[in-house]
């Protein structure tokens, strides 16, 4: 079984050592994210990521946070509101393998670690596609799979070889491949 974020750990989403290695607009930025895009972010938590694209899109095209945790969904509109005085972000509280959403609804799919703590990349992914448009984009950062104080156990990363091979296998084509510091890895894909 997959290794999954304890919500009890809440201060890890959002501290000065994160936003250092990981600031969430520039992040954003490197990974392609416009203000057109419809972004949909998947295992959403808090709304690091979700709250931060507003400063990009203004608020103007639709925004879905899901995630499978009601908690960390009530979290995150608390702070939308609190951070930008507005409630734009749609949250939807889902299965793993069923993001209720409509077939083609995203422009730009975002993970952020989230791939290991899943059992069945391969229907995940397949799901991911189906929410994606034509031309979509799926960016995915995970834990590099070496050994690292931080971060799940390393038998349950996923190496960024090994994210490659699937997206390609399922029809994606990589765009681009960054690193994040030292122990995060990143890829944009498009359908």
């Amino acid at each position: 079984m997959a290794h999954k974020f304890n919500p009890k750990h809440l201060d890890k989403l959002d501290n000065p050592e994160r936003r250092d290695k990981l600031p969430p607009v520039e992040t954003l930025e490197k990974l392609g994210f416009e203000a057109k895009d419809i972004l949909v972010d998947i295992g959403a938590g808090i709304g690091y990521f979700t709250i931060a694209s507003q400063e990009i899109t203004k608020g103007l095209v639709p925004t879905y946070a899901l995630d499978t945790s009601s908690d960390m969904l009530i979290n995150l509109k608390a702070r939308e509101i609190e951070i930008t005085g507005k409630n734009h972000i749609q949250t939807i509280l889902t299965d793993e393998y069923d993001f209720k959403l409509s077939k083609g609804v995203a422009t730009f799919v975002l993970l952020v670690n989230v791939l290991h703590e899943i059992d069945d990349k391969t229907i995940f992914i397949r799901h991911i596609q189906q929410i994606l448009k034509e031309h979509g984009k799926v960016a995915i950062i995970d834990w590099k799979k070496i050994e690292m104080p931080e971060g799940p156990p390393l038998k349950h990363r996923i190496s960024v070889e090994e994210t490659k091979k699937m997206l390609i296998e399922l029809g994606f084509r990589i765009e681009k491949s960054l690193e994040f510091g030292t122990e995060l890895y990143g890829l944009v894909a498009t359908k």
